[in-house]
């Protein structure tokens, strides 16, 4: 068990969550992720920028790994722009 409660109720959280929910909750921490990467490119903390768009770029290759592009037209749609996430993030 968990000494840390926060970190008990963020994994329960997770655990218990639908499949729609986890999606929104990667969603919601990759813009965290990005921003907090923009931020700290700007403050010129190139080491924290690295962490949190590594982050970001974990997140989308998640995505992009559990996306079932043949179960709706959209599919190939959003691969493309996870594609093209990930190139952004590299060069950022």
């Amino acid at each position: 068990m968990t000494a840390n409660p926060r970190a008990r109720y963020l994994a329960e959280t997770v655990a218990t969550a639908s499949p729609a929910r986890l999606v929104c909750m990667l969603y919601d921490r990759l813009v965290l992720d990005i921003v907090n990467g923009r931020d700290a490119l700007l403050g010129g903390d190139k080491m924290l920028a690295d962490k949190h768009l590594r982050h970001a770029q974990d997140i989308v290759f998640e995505l992009r790994g559990s996306l079932r592009t043949d179960q709706w037209e959209g599919g190939p749609r959003l691969a493309s722009i996870y594609c093209w996430l990930l190139k952004e993030l590299v060069q950022a």
